[in-house]
């Protein structure tokens, strides 16, 4: 489109217009709306939509059941706006009641196969619609499980091996999409989660956050009506 190829990108404060600005080249172009429009989630609402109605339904995604059997929950995966993850559940049944080392792997290489094919298919509708996807930027993680006296503990990349690679845009080079291990967290819309539940990186990091908040206000000179509001506007929407 023109209009973006040739729009120039400036920053206005109080202060003013920037005197510079930023913009797209044929090296490296600007794909979207841009940051911060006000169009940007419209467009991107608009064009995921159509995304979705154009996805393949013999690719495989998830499928969670309740332990009474009665619920049962599928879908592909999770999206909020750019931020999107989509996942694959086993369908491999033996091993199940009576797990063995056997039976977890020939899970996890299924798996990993339906979402090699259920990656590279958003890829390549993403392409299609004129964006494009940092294989970079993009992580991906497998939950399987090591039994041991009857409890269940999250292998990690060492114990169940594996990797994942998609190509991107019209290129046909395989690129390897990082891995991450089951216990790392990661960050995703201000908040840190990890596949294994663990929650000590989002509380290290609130705790800090506390300490930091509690000795920049106890240095003050705010009254306390003030501290109340900068706890209400600012600290408390933070956290």
């Amino acid at each position: 489109c023109r209009t973006f190829d040739e729009t120039r990108h400036y920053i206005k404060t109080a202060h003013g217009l920037s005197s510079d600005y930023y913009e797209g080249t044929k090296e490296v172009p600007l794909f979207g709306a841009g940051q911060g429009t006000t169009v940007g989630p419209f467009f991107w609402l608009l064009i995921f939509s159509i995304m979705m109605e154009a996805f393949d339904p013999s690719h495989k995604g998830m499928i969670f059941t309740s332990p009474c059997g009665i619920i049962t929950t599928e879908r592909y995966g999770d999206a909020f706006v750019d931020d999107t993850k989509f996942g694959v559940t086993s369908d491999y049944q033996k091993g199940y009641v009576y797990p063995t080392e056997e039976a977890s792997q020939e899970q996890v290489q299924q798996v990993l196969s339906d979402l090699t094919r259920l990656s590279q298919h958003y890829e390549k509708l993403l392409y299609t619609s004129g964006g494009a996807l940092n294989i970079k930027k993009c992580h991906w993680s497998i939950l399987a499980w090591r039994w041991v006296d009857g409890k269940a503990y999250p292998m990690s990349s060492a114990e169940c091996p594996g990797k994942l690679f998609l190509t991107s845009g019209s290129s046909s080079k395989l690129e390897e999409v990082p891995r991450i291990e089951p216990s790392t967290s990661y960050r995703t819309l201000g908040v840190h989660i990890s596949m294994d539940g663990s929650m000590k990186k989002p509380l290290a990091l609130n705790r800090q956050k506390s300490l930091d908040y509690a000795g920049l206000v106890s240095n003050s000179t705010l009254n306390r009506s003030e501290a109340y509001f900068s706890f209400v506007l600012y600290f408390y929407p933070k956290i």
